[in-house]
């Protein structure tokens, strides 16, 4: 009976330590078909893991589960901004960052848009004169999204109406501001010149216009609106999820772009990645605490085998010896009864020991209280 009770809480405790790694690993990632670079891809799985699980944002689990979308904007994570592309030049492109939209399929998050030929960046935000000019650049951290029109189709619209969520730049100095246009649509053309502007600040999805911009299926993918680049939303200001600006894998590319030739390049780069910064020691444990949890269920797994194998074992073997004759209470123990071992309990209470390191504490406490109990009986 003890045996029966032993192995019973043992699975408790295995199938309540599979639940922790199952919630730590959303099972989101992105392929090296989609970002070549292993280090920038291993970078926006990590975030995206730490943003999906339960230690990330409120707004980030509330919006799955209302059946809203969550979009990551990761700057600096798309194949063209590395040297070898064609469109790495940021004074001429602005196509360094990775779109990713995540929904709930079922009960699981899964990718349902990708596009890296997006930007989070406004195209000269050092050309404003004045400081009544300066355009915004919303700065990284987790947003509200809502529908709206730009320019007559449909796009979307961050409501980032606090101050501290903006930087503005203009050509002799920068500011922390408030934001109030920043939507979220496609572009007009794909090049960067004095005239024409794909944004003043807003954040872009796909190529220039056409069949095969991006922009569409992002659309449809987060609103469930068809060709919304010749269509637009009856009514506005709909909750459609959240989403996430991050430009860490940027650094050294903002300083470079905000150089205002004033010396205060590296201080704006400081405040675009400010919520980054502080976001990424907790995911980088966040990953080795899942990592760490990992291994310790796989130990616990191959554990709770052997104690199975070695109760299966010993049954066979009590059974062999319940055929011979039972000897009166009065006789003493054979030599075949004393060779009979007795289930070992003592593999089965270290790995619970190793289980408990990633579950809750309260599990000890039950199963201790059940030791003591069988120990008096």
């Amino acid at each position: 009976m003890k045996r029966v009770i032993v192995i019973f809480l043992a699975c408790v405790l295995l199938f309540s330590a599979t639940a922790f790694v199952s919630d730590a690993d959303t099972g989101v990632s992105v392929g090296a078909d989609r970002i070549s670079d292993e280090a920038r891809r291993n970078y926006v799985n990590a975030m995206l893991a730490y943003h999906l699980s339960e230690s990330g944002e409120k707004i980030v689990s509330e919006s799955l589960k209302n059946g809203k979308c969550v979009l990551f904007f990761f700057e600096g994570a798309s194949n063209h901004a590395l040297a070898k592309s064609g469109f790495s030049n940021h004074a001429h492109y602005r196509f360094s960052a990775v779109c990713i939209v995540v929904r709930l399929v079922g009960d699981r998050p899964e990718i349902v848009f990708f596009d890296d030929f997006c930007s989070t960046i406004p195209d000269n935000p050092r050309a404003a004169d004045s400081r009544a000019d300066a355009v915004a650049t919303l700065l990284d951290g987790v947003y509200p999204v809502v529908n709206c029109n730009h320019f007559g189709y449909a796009a979307l619209h961050v409501p980032a109406y606090d101050w501290g969520t903006a930087l503005r730049c203009y050509r002799a100095g920068h500011y922390i501001d408030v934001c109030y246009g920043i939507n979220i649509h496609s572009r007009g053309t794909d090049y960067i010149n004095v005239t024409t502007n794909n944004s003043a600040g807003c954040l872009l999805v796909g190529k220039t216009v056409g069949a095969s911009s991006g922009y569409n299926d992002f659309m449809y993918a987060v609103a469930g609106i068809s060709d919304a680049r010749n269509n637009a939303f009856g009514e506005v200001a709909l909750d459609y999820g959240c989403v996430v600006i991050d430009r860490a894998l940027y650094r050294q590319e903002l300083r470079e772009i905000y150089d205002s030739g004033a010396g205060d390049s590296a201080e704006i780069a400081r405040l675009l990645i400010n919520y980054t910064n502080g976001i990424n020691a907790c995911a980088k444990q966040y990953v080795l605490d899942a990592e760490s949890a990992r291994e310790e269920s796989e130990e616990s797994s191959e554990a709770f085998e052997v104690s199975r194998e070695t109760s299966a074992e010993s049954s066979e073997e009590a059974e062999e010896s319940s055929d011979a004759p039972v000897p009166e209470p009065s006789e003493a123990p054979t030599e075949s009864e004393k060779s009979v071992p007795e289930p070992s309990k003592a593999p089965t209470e270290s790995r619970v020991g190793t289980i408990l390191l990633a579950v809750a504490g309260g599990a000890a406490v039950i199963l201790a209280a059940v030791f003591v109990w069988l120990k008096r009986k």
